[in-house]
């Protein structure tokens, strides 16, 4: 007999209909009083372990997000302990210092030998005869007299006032470092360039090797090998020509960082000479620079300008270094003596040794 055929259009029996099969099923026999506390028993042991179940869950929900929230709390005390006691910001080291030379370190130690860490908020200021030889990076700076200048953090540099000499070395990463002036500021594109600023009165900037871009003033200019530039108060802009071995550089030559020729050809010496004096090498004769690959050096030039170790290098070699045309050193085979500038400079601070 099929129960759901007059039920309702969905298939589901009406309450009518169920009734009258309940009336025609007749009376079941009740259950016995074990079955029923059976039942009750099972029930009530359901119910419970239900209710400890929600308890447990309750419980672990809110142990849950108090371990979240000690974690966060912990983290946190954490960073705050971590950023206290953070070390300063490394953005140099000092390499040599000559004459008054005073440095206010950013943290808590003094900073007064070749070797220390200069860090973000350091101070510089040079006396009247003062100089300084430091490391920004990857990048050479030397500080001339009269200066000051503020690390403000890595790779910027702010000149307050005085002489910067900037050299980015042989294989330079452009914008390396960031020069701060009051009139703008300066970031080299691989090069060797020099600034001098006159508070309340001009900036001067002139490139000896590369390129370097100057934003002052709102204005964008790109000094080349050779150029200069000069920014007034008034924000007047001026490109002048500025010789790479001109009278200008000369303060950069005075106080040089430590070259050693010993072990080293004679041709690496000649090349470090032309750097460090915007000269350009020539050899007269292409065997000559052969000759000069296979003269080794010994001795030392500590202590010697550029030029005053020329001459105590090519006084004890066969060559002769003509510096008569301006901008220029020529190499020729000559003789030993063939140097005639600086001539009482000490021989003994260099001696070359032909190779064989």
């Amino acid at each position: 007999m099929n129960i759901l055929k007059s039920g309702t259009s969905s298939g589901t029996p009406s309450a009518d209909e169920l009734a009258r099969l309940i009336r025609q099923a007749g009376e079941r026999p009740a259950p016995s009083a074990s079955l029923e506390q059976s039942v009750f028993v099972a029930v009530e042991r359901e119910w419970r372990a239900a209710a400890i179940r929600r308890k447990h869950a309750r419980a672990w929900r809110f142990g849950l997000a108090a371990s979240l929230v000690a974690l966060a709390v912990g983290l946190g005390l954490e960073s705050w302990r971590h950023g206290a006691s953070s070390p300063p910001l490394f953005v140099g080291t000092i390499v040599d210092t000559r004459g008054a030379v005073q440095v206010t370190p950013g943290s808590g130690h003094a900073l007064i030998a070749a070797g220390d860490v200069l860090t973000a908020g350091s101070r510089i200021e040079t006396g009247p005869y003062g100089a300084a030889l430091l490391t920004a990076g990857a990048v050479g700076v030397r500080v001339g007299a009269d200066t000051v200048l503020d690390f403000e953090r890595p790779e910027q540099i702010h000149l307050v006032r005085g002489q910067l000499y900037v050299d980015s070395g042989e294989n330079p990463r452009p914008n390396a470092l960031v020069l701060v002036t009051e009139f703008g500021k300066l970031t080299h594109l691989g090069t060797q360039y020099q600034v001098r600023v006159r508070p309340g009165l001009n900036l001067d900037a002139s490139v000896r090797e590369g390129q370097v871009r100057a934003e002052v003033y709102g204005q964008t200019q790109i000094l080349t090998r050779g150029e200069g530039l000069r920014v007034t108060q008034d924000k007047t802009l001026t490109r002048i020509a500025v010789p790479t071995d001109d009278a200008r550089w000369q303060w950069v030559s005075d106080f040089v960082p430590a070259f050693s020729i010993e072990g080293r050809s004679l041709s690496v010496f000649l090349d470090w000479f032309a750097r460090e004096t915007g000269r350009t090498l020539t050899y007269i004769f292409p065997a000559t620079r052969a000759t000069t690959d296979q003269t080794m050096l010994s001795g030392s030039i500590s202590g010697l300008t550029p030029l005053q170790a020329l001459t105590a290098v090519a006084a004890t070699t066969r060559f002769q270094c003509d510096l008569s045309i301006p901008g220029q050193v020529r190499v020729s085979v000559g003789a030993s003596d063939s140097v005639s500038m600086h001539r009482n400079v000490p021989q003994r601070a260099a001696a070359a040794m032909p190779s064989h």
